[in-house]
């Protein structure tokens, strides 16, 4: 069956949300302070909205038969005015990307992060950015195959 590359929509949000507490779960063993799975309900959805809204972005979905088997969402006018010592420049930033467990390995992530570039093109900016959690060395893996490499490294040491 094909897998489609779409915008969501409404009534995809059951599904989507799904995704976003497997996401959630998934990166909570590298990082503690996460909520828990359960605690993510549709305020996180309204969250990306909102910030599609303000960022110029789009949240799309990978389907197959009407399933929703990856999720991802970019926003195109993100900006480094903040950074005192940079000129300041736009860029996008692919904010979320998740892909069933059950559907990873196919593709997906590359095909979404294929239609963000896309959209990142299209809106004029040169950089697109991502995260990870440092732990999560399969994403980096993944997002570097992609053609990412690392810009800034972000430590932490604990206070206890």
């Amino acid at each position: 069956m094909e897998i489609l590359i779409r915008d969501y929509r409404e009534d995809d949000s059951g599904q989507v949300l799904a995704l976003v507490r497997e996401l959630q779960a998934h990166e909570k063993a590298f990082f503690d302070r996460m909520r828990d799975a359960a605690d993510i309900g549709p305020w996180y959805l309204e969250a990306l909205q909102s910030a599609c809204a303000d960022g110029r972005g789009r949240v799309l979905v990978a389907t197959r038969g009407g399933d929703i088997l990856a999720y991802a969402c970019v926003l195109t006018d993100q900006s480094s005015a903040e950074e005192r010592d940079e000129v300041p420049y736009r860029y996008a930033l692919v904010q979320d990307l998740v892909v069933t467990k059950a559907a990873r390995g196919q593709g997906l992530g590359r095909r979404l992060l294929t239609a963000c570039e896309a959209i990142a093109r299209a809106a004029g900016v040169r950089w697109l950015r991502i995260s990870q959690l440092a732990d999560d060395h399969a994403a980096g893996e993944a997002y570097k195959s992609f053609g990412f490499q690392n810009l800034l490294i972000e430590m932490e040491k604990s206070l206890d």
